[in-house]
C-alpha cells in the first residue's frame, strides 16, 4: 500500500483556541500622580499611564517608595517625572515596575509577571523613557530600550505609547517614529501599527523579535514572552535556560503550528540535541517562515508531550539506515518546507541532531513516508563538552612549524594552522579547541616536511583523556615541580628502544573547573622533552 502524501494547506485560520487572548485578573499596586503613594486596587482598577524602561542603579522598589530617602535615589526621579506627565494628561493614576511590584512575595512577583503584558495592553498611554538618547542626536535606533527583552512587550502590548528622552522631551508616537522603530527591531509594521494583528505572527516570528535582545537573568528571556505567546507558568528562578525550554513546552500544549521546532542550530555537528531550541536567538532569521497545516491520511496533524517525549507524526524523507529529514509543516521565504535532522536511537525513538535546516521541494517530499515517533526534549546526558586552551613549549625548534589535522575521530572539522614563536621561550598559542562526547582529534606535529609526533585528544564518559604515539611518555599532574619529579621517577628506569602508546583515562579529571595542568612527553632514544601548558575544563547543558 502506498503510503498517502502531505497535503499542505497554506490558507491557515488556527482555532479559536490557539488564537485568542485571555487576560489575567491580577490586583495592581498603581501610584497616585499626585502624592506619589502606592495603593492597593483588586477590583475596578481605574485608568491608569504606565512607564516603559529601563533600569539602571539606585531604582526605586516597593519598599523604598515611601520612605523618605527615597527622593534622593536616581531613580526617584523617573518615577516622578511619569507622575507629573500624567497628571498633565489628567490621569490620577500610574504604574512603574520598579516601585508596583512587591518582589518579597514570591507569589506577587510570579502573578505580576504573568500579568505584565496584560498591563501594559490595558493601560491608557504607555510613556517609553529612552534614558540614553537627547532629541537632536542620532542614537535614537541604536539606544539600550531596543536591546532588553521586557522592552519588547512594553512596545507591542500598548495602543498608544508616547517617546520621551533622558530629559522628558517629548520626541513622537509609536506611528510617528514608526521607521525608526521598524528598523531598531526588525518587527513588521503591520505589528507595531495593529496590535491585534500580533495574534497572526508565528511563534517563530515572536522568538525572532526577542533573538538580539538581553536580560540579566537568564530565565527572564522566557519569562518576558509569556504574555506574547499566551502562556502562564510559575517562575522558577535559578533553573537557566530550563525556562525557555519549559516556555515551549507550555506553547505547543495549545498550538499545532511547527515553526516553533524550525530554529536553527549555531553548530554544524552530529551531536545530539533538544527538538526545542535553547534561547531565543536561534531564531534570530525566522521571521519570514510561514506556517502550514499537514494532514495525515485526511486528518489534521497533531503533536503531544509524553513520558517519553514528544509524540508527533511527521513526514520524513531516509538518509541512511537511522537518520532521516523530516518535514515541518512550514515554509521560508523561498516556498520550500523547512526540514531538520532526525536519528533514531531507539525503535520509535528520535532524536534531533544539531545540524543546519535543510529546505524541501515540492518533489523531494513526494519521497517522504509518515513516521510516528517520539522526539526526545532532553539533550542533558549528551552535551558533554571538553574545551581545550593549550600552549606548547618545545626545545630547539624553528622559528615556524606546521599542526596537521589528522582528526578521524571528530566530527568538528579542525582545520591545519600554522604558529609563529613568540619570546625566548617559544610558548605557541594555540586557539581554543572545543570536543564533544565521544569525539576526539589527532594531531601531527611536524617540524620538517613529515610529521614526527602524534597527539590525541579526546572526551569520554564526561572525562578527558590524552595520548601520544609512538616514542613518548605522558605524565598527567597538577603542577610543573610535581611533573618534574614524577616524570624522573617514572622515566629513568624504561628502555630507550620502547615503543608504545600512553594512553591514560584521567578518573580524577570529573570536576567542571579542571585547572591547569602540566604535561611532560620525552623522546625516549634522544631525551628530547616536549612541555604542554593545558587548561582543561567540562561542561554540561541542562534542560528540563
Amino acid at each position: 500500500m502506498q503510503p498517502q502524501l502531505p497535503t499542505f494547506d497554506s490558507n491557515v485560520s488556527f482555532p479559536s483556541s490557539c488564537r485568542s487572548f485571555h487576560f489575567i485578573h491580577c490586583t495592581m499596586w498603581l501610584l497616585d500622580t499626585t502624592t506619589l503613594k502606592l495603593r492597593h486596587f483588586i477590583t475596578n482598577t481605574p485608568d491608569y499611564v504606565i512607564l516603559s524602561h529601563t533600569w539602571g542603579d539606585g531604582e526605586v522598589s516597593f519598599d523604598d517608595i515611601a520612605q523618605p530617602y527615597a527622593k534622593n535615589m536616581p531613580g526617584y526621579a523617573k518615577i516622578a517625572r511619569c507622575c507629573a506627565q500624567a497628571l498633565r494628561a489628567g490621569f490620577e493614576w500610574a504604574w512603574v515596575d520598579t516601585c508596583c511590584i512587591d518582589k518579597r512575595s514570591s507569589a506577587e512577583l510570579s502573578e505580576a509577571i504573568n500579568s505584565m503584558y496584560n498591563w501594559y495592553w490595558s493601560a491608557a498611554i504607555c510613556y517609553a523613557l529612552i534614558s540614553d538618547h537627547s532629541v537632536g542626536s542620532e542614537t535614537f535606533q541604536s539606544s539600550r530600550w531596543f536591546k532588553r527583552g521586557w522592552t519588547l512587550q512594553e512596545l507591542l502590548a500598548p495602543d498608544v505609547m508616547e517617546f520621551y528622552d533622558s530629559d522628558w522631551n517629548f520626541m513622537g508616537t509609536k506611528s510617528s517614529l514608526l521607521d525608526h522603530i521598524c528598523a531598531a527591531t526588525n518587527i513588521d509594521k503591520r505589528y507595531l501599527l495593529h496590535r491585534d494583528e500580533i495574534e497572526n505572527a508565528t511563534i517563530a516570528a515572536k522568538f525572532s523579535w526577542a533573538s538580539l535582545r538581553t536580560t540579566t537573568r537568564e530565565e527572564d528571556m522566557a519569562y518576558c514572552l509569556l504574555g506574547l505567546v499566551h502562556v502562564n507558568m510559575p517562575m522558577l528562578y535559578g533553573e537557566g535556560r530550563g525556562a525557555f525550554y519549559r516556555l515551549q513546552q507550555e506553547i505547543i500544549k495549545q498550538t499545532n503550528e511547527h515553526t516553533i521546532f524550525a530554529w536553527e542550530s549555531t553548530q554544524d555537528t552530529w551531536r545530539h540535541t533538544s527538538i526545542f531550541a535553547p534561547s531565543p536567538a536561534q531564531f534570530m532569521n525566522a521571521a519570514g517562515l510561514r506556517s502550514t497545516l499537514a494532514r495525515v491520511q485526511g486528518k489534521l496533524a497533531t503533536h503531544e508531550m509524553t513520558s517519553h517525549g514528544l509524540s508527533i507524526t511527521l513526514f520524513c524523507i531516509a538518509v541512511d539506515h537511522n537518520r532521516v529529514v523530516a518535514v515541518l509543516n512550514c515554509t521560508g521565504s523561498t516556498g520550500k518546507h523547512v526540514g531538520i535532522w532526525l536519528e533514531c536511537t531507539d525503535p520509535g525513538t528520535y532524536r534531533r541532531l544539531a545540524l543546519p535546516q535543510a529546505l524541501i521541494t515540492e518533489e523531494e517530499i513526494g519521497e517522504a513516508t509518515p513516521i510516528t515517533m517520539h522526539v526526545e526534549i532532553s539533550n542533558q546526558s549528551q552535551n558533554s563538552e571538553l574545551k581545550i586552551e593549550w600552549a606548547m613549549r618545545v626545545d630547539e625548534l624553528p622559528t615556524t612549524f606546521r599542526v596537521h589535522d589528522i582528526s578521524t575521530g571528530s566530527r568538528s572539522g579542525i582545520a591545519s594552522f600554522y604558529f609563529r614563536s613568540e619570546g625566548p621561550e617559544k610558548l605557541f598559542l594555540l586557539q581554543n579547541l572545543i570536543l564533544h562526547e565521544g569525539e576526539f582529534v589527532c594531531f601531527a606535529f611536524s617540524i620538517d616536511s613529515s610529521p614526527r609526533y602524534l597527539c590525541f585528544w579526546g572526551l569520554h564518559k564526561g572525562r578527558p583523556w590524552i595520548d601520544m604515539f609512538p616514542r613518548y611518555y605522558i605524565i598527567w599532574t597538577e603542577g610543573v615541580k610535581a611533573a618534574r619529579e614524577r616524570f624522573e621517577a617514572q622515566t629513568q628506569d624504561q628502555p630507550d628502544d620502547t615503543q608504545q602508546s600512553c594512553f591514560r583515562d584521567y578518573h580524577s579529571c570529573s570536576s567542571q573547573e579542571l585547572g591547569v595542568i602540566q604535561v611532560l612527553a620525552r623522546r625516549r632514544r634522544s631525551k628530547e622533552t616536549l612541555e604542554w601548558v593545558i587548561k582543561l575544563s567540562t561542561t554540561e547543558s541542562q534542560t528540563s
